[in-house]
């Protein structure tokens, strides 16, 4: 039907539909309203081309954005290193009875004894081997200048780390390491944005499918979120907040229309969208927050740490993770996740791996200290894609041969940016192994007989269960992670203690 025809039908039946169309009037439907820059969160089911229209994004539906909290839970950031490194470097894994194994021989670490006798300090705990790559970065020894690196390691004392060891697939975007769908279980939400990520988040779901997520390859696009773009970008926020009412009542009577017709599913689609036109009217009467560390002078110790200035480009990995961590940091958005690729660095050389642990110590670093900055708290979950090997060998400078995810680590670091403490390890099966969830056998692999059924979601299911201990919801574990654990696992998986 051409559109001549289709409005001369409409006009017939506006009465009916309850449209106001006049015979000197073009037709205006509601992706009109869309293509002029309207509506940053209506809720994707209704239209999944409505946020592209808005800018260049995604839609989500109001539970997705806007919501706020509905459990206390600290700010959560992903980290995947893309490739399987030598995650295990960080915190040398130990047996199911706490002792170092009597050989490292595959993981590049030489002996026992020889490693015993050369662990550093990681967050007061002897646990780091060698003090080289990932522990240089986080002590930042690429600064020079004792005074500037002390300035920026402050996190140092309100930190503490957990490692969890677990077989991992190499090279594989099929872990299935991805916790953000756990959170968002718990209502974890930001007060204005979506959870963001890094384009192409090489894990998969643990558990629970997340929501949509915000894709951010550069500070733009955090930004554009924040605001209409296009012909609304000049509206005020009191302006935005009445057409934002008046899309609600057009989508609204849309649905309502459609639930008098019985058609299934109308009334969840009317829910939301009137729930979408509220959640966006009380973020248009909101300040749109400070996110750009680059230009934005109240972010001006946070572009410090990380190093970023006006000249900086918008798409550089420094700009783009300082914004996501500060946002997550001041609750703006929920969980966020970040990766770094290139970490398949098995080249038979040492020296790649350590500069690129090195290098991924220093992000970690600055993602710890913008939590001491912003005085807030924090868990970092540092990923992998499976891990490396070495020769077998008792030297801990053999090269990197091969993937070897039989190796595979997390690494969750968390910090208390807001009390300035060390956030307290509490195993409840008497201390053993306060810092380490599963262990390592003889082999030199992680034990998948730690509890029943344990596997790669098992061990995020775990990280998550820690994550709602130390907020103080250790009674909501089975209900939102129902079936995973028993009371004796319980015992043997948390470690970190209420706050």
């Amino acid at each position: 039907m051409s559109l001549k025809n289709r409005l001369s039908e409409l006009k017939k039946k506006r009465g009916d539909l309850g449209l106001a169309l006049y015979d000197d009037h073009p037709l205006v439907d509601r992706r009109d309203f869309l293509a002029a820059g309207l509506i940053r969160f209506s809720a994707i089911a209704a239209a999944p081309t409505i946020f592209s229209l808005l800018r260049s994004g995604n839609a989500f539906g109001c539970e997705t954005a806007g919501g706020g909290q509905s459990l206390s839970l600290p700010a959560i950031v992903h980290l995947n290193l893309a490739g399987g490194p030598g995650l295990f470097q960080l915190q040398v894994p130990r047996d199911a009875g706490n002792q170092l194994l009597s050989s490292y021989s595959l993981m590049g670490l030489g002996t026992g004894a020889g490693v015993a006798s050369s662990l550093v300090p990681l967050f007061g705990r002897a646990s780091a081997s060698f003090g080289r790559g990932y522990i240089q970065g986080i002590n930042r020894t690429d600064i020079a200048d004792p005074t500037a690196r002390a300035a920026v390691t402050t996190f140092h004392s309100a930190s503490a780390a957990i490692t969890a060891c677990c077989q991992l697939r190499d090279d594989s975007s099929m872990n299935r390491l991805q916790i953000l769908g756990l959170l968002s279980k718990a209502g974890m939400a930001g007060t204005h944005l979506p959870p963001i990520t890094t384009r192409n988040f090489g894990q998969q779901p643990a558990l629970v499918e997340p929501p949509p997520a915000l894709d951010a390859s550069s500070v733009l696009d955090i930004e554009r979120a924040l605001r209409p773009q296009g012909a609304l970008a000049s509206f005020s926020a009191g302006e935005l907040g009445s057409l934002y009412q008046f899309v609600k009542g057009i989508s609204a009577r849309q649905a309502l229309a459609l639930e008098r017709r019985s058609v299934t599913g109308a009334d969840k689609l009317r829910e939301n969208m009137v729930c979408a036109g509220d959640a966006n009217t009380e973020v248009a009467n909101r300040p749109v927050p400070k996110v750009n560390p680059k230009v934005d002078a109240e972010l001006a110790a946070i572009a410090q740490v990380w190093g970023v200035n006006a000249n900086t480009d918008n798409g550089n990995q420094s700009v783009v993770f300082s914004s996501m961590v500060y946002s997550a940091l001041m609750g703006y958005t929920g969980p966020v996740q970040l990766q770094i690729g290139g970490r398949d660095y098995h080249n038979n050389t040492r020296t790649t791996g350590d500069a690129n642990d090195l290098a991924d110590g220093v992000v970690i670093a600055k993602i710890l200290q913008t939590a001491m900055i912003t005085r807030k708290k924090l868990v970092l979950i540092v990923t992998a894609d499976g891990s490396v090997q070495s020769p077998t060998s008792d030297s801990n400078e053999a090269v990197w041969t091969s993937d070897r995810g039989q190796a595979g680590t997390a690494q969750i670091l968390v910090i208390d940016g807001e009390s300035g403490q060390r956030p307290r390890l509490d195993d409840r099966t008497g201390g053993e192994l306060s810092h380490q969830i599963g262990y390592f056998g003889q082999g030199q692999n992680a034990s998948m007989d730690f509890i029943a059924g344990w596997n790669d979601q098992k061990m995020m299911a775990a990280v998550f269960a820690n994550i709602l201990a130390w907020s103080g919801h250790a009674n909501l574990i089975d209900m939102l992670a129902p079936g995973q654990f028993s009371s004796t696992d319980l015992n043997k998986i948390l470690k970190l203690g209420a706050a």
